[in-house]
Formats: C-alpha cells, sequence, structure tokens
C-alpha cells in the first residue's frame, strides 16, 4: 500500500515529466517551424538559403548548448537546495559559456560577408546578412542555454515550457508579415527581435530570482565577453573592407579578443580568469 509520501513524489515526478513532454512539443515547434513556414510561404530555394544560413552561424551555439545541458544539469542537481553553491555553480558556467560563444557568434556575424563571396557563387550572397542576424540570434541562444538546466534542477521545468510557449506565440503573430515582406531576411530578423525582448529580460529576471541574485549581476557577467566580442567584430569589419583573405581575418579577430579579454581580466577583475586558472590547474593534475 502506497504511503503519503510515495504519493506525494509519485506527484511529483508526475508534475516534472509533464512538463518535460510539454517542452519537448513546444521545442519542435520553434525550432523547426520557421523552417516550415519559409518552406510553405517562400520557394524551395528560400528554404535551402535560411536552413544553410541557420547551421552555419548557430553551429557552434549547438555544440554549446548540447555540452551544457548534458553536463550542467546533474551538478546543479547536486545542489540545489543549497542557494549558495548553485548561484555560484551558475555564474561560473555562464561565465565560460560567454566567453567562447560570444566571439564564435560575433566573429560569424563578422565575416560572414566575406566567407560568402570567398567559397559560394555570386547568386549565394543574399545569404550574408541571414547568417549575421542568426548569428546574434546564436549569441543570446548560448546564453540562454545555461539557464534551463537550471530550472529543471530545482523542480521547475514548468518556466521553460511556458517561456517556450510565450516565445512560439509571439513567432506566430508576426511570422507571416515579416516573412512575406521581407523574406527570409525577415524571418531571421523576427527570431532574433522577440529574442531580444521579450525573452531575455524574462530569462534574466527569472534566473536571477532562481539563484537569489540581481538582473544586474547576471548582465554584469555578459558585459565583459560582449564588450570583448564586439571590438573583435568591429577590427574584423574594418579590415573585411581592405578584401583580406578568409583565414587572416580570423586570425586577427582571435587574436584581438585575446587581448581585449586580457585587458579587462587585468584591468577590470573580470572572474573568468580565476576560471580559466583553475581549468588549467585541473588538467596539468
Amino acid at each position: 500500500m502506497l504511503g503519503s509520501s510515495d504519493v506525494d513524489i509519485a506527484k511529483q515526478r508526475y508534475n516534472f515529466g509533464k512538463w518535460i513532454t510539454v517542452n519537448s512539443i513546444v521545442y519542435v515547434l520553434y525550432s523547426k517551424g520557421d523552417d516550415a513556414f519559409v518552406g510553405w510561404a517562400l520557394m524551395a530555394s528560400a528554404l535551402g538559403f535560411y536552413q544553410l544560413a541557420y547551421r552555419l552561424s548557430n553551429a557552434p551555439a549547438t555544440e554549446i548548448t548540447h555540452t551544457i545541458s548534458s553536463v550542467t544539469f546533474s551538478a546543479y542537481s547536486k545542489v540545489q537546495n543549497n542557494v549558495e553553491k548553485l548561484r555560484t555553480g551558475y555564474l561560473k558556467t555562464l561565465r565560460m559559456t560567454t566567453f567562447v560563444s560570444f566571439p564564435a557568434a560575433v566573429g560569424i556575424a563578422a565575416v560572414a560577408p566575406t566567407f560568402i563571396e570567398a567559397f559560394f557563387p555570386p547568386e549565394w550572397r543574399p545569404l550574408a546578412p541571414v547568417m549575421q542576424l542568426l548569428a546574434f540570434y546564436a549569441l543570446l541562444r548560448s546564453m540562454g542555454a545555461t539557464m534551463g538546466p537550471v530550472w529543471k534542477a530545482i523542480g521547475r521545468p514548468d518556466l521553460i515550457a511556458k517561456l517556450a510557449t510565450l516565445r512560439v506565440a509571439l513567432l506566430a503573430m508576426f511570422i507571416y508579415p515579416v516573412t512575406i515582406v521581407y523574406g527570409i531576411e525577415g524571418t531571421a530578423a523576427l527570431i532574433l527581435a522577440v529574442y531580444i525582448f521579450p525573452m531575455m529580460p524574462l530569462d534574466i529576471y527569472l534566473i536571477s530570482r532562481s539563484i537569489d541574485t540581481s538582473p544586474v549581476r547576471i548582465i554584469r557577467e555578459v558585459t565583459y565577453p560582449l564588450a570583448a566580442s564586439m571590438v573583435m567584430g568591429a577590427a574584423v569589419t574594418y579590415l573585411e573592407w581592405s578584401l583580406l583573405e578568409f583565414a587572416v581575418l580570423i586570425i586577427v579577430g582571435i587574436v584581438v579578443y585575446a587581448a581585449v579579454a586580457i585587458g579587462l581580466m587585468v584591468g577590470f577583475s573580470w572572474e573568468v580568469k580565476q576560471n580559466i586558472e583553475s581549468i588549467v590547474d585541473t588538467l596539468e593534475g
């Protein structure tokens, strides 16, 4: 015979699984829905352009998302009742994730025109602005990927599902007019715009409450990699007008980002320096 504690556990597991199922369904809608709509509303060639632009611009974010989800959930689950450890762990994850993903995304946006010109025929050049828009979406997406494992670990997968549902609803409201008028560039711009507002402010607000910190603290953590990445992007974009080789642009981007990042670590006590040192010590050990 089941006791009251067994019933409570069963209810908790049912509620958890229910929201995970809802999130899986909604994920399919917002990850494949734009492809389906572009394929329906525009020509098949437009869908091919859009899918290729998405894959090229979001590859780093996709890999980072999978890695974060597979590693951090179990780690957060072990400290779910210790807010201080949960907060420390999350901020370290956010710090290292954005340290890698932000320059990757901005770098892709900066070199997209040169990349398309160098490796694709002239008729593919309209792909460049779509790649740039989706690259900045990938930047935000990589940041958002750090939050889901926390919510699942503390037993709030409903937050993921509800936010995803809101996102799908907003996209569904506006995707027809912007796609018909502006084509795949409009679709990409809409996806980015919805993530900028209202999704990212909501994400930041809810994650700050979940780990008992302020939204300003979350924003401050991403300010450093964003600033370094934007300086790198500006340098690469400036050199791009000189038609330097694609490989040179990548090298310049890496050097500029590393130099600005080191300056921020030394001059503004960016704590990612301690995280990197800890990783190096672990590898050497």
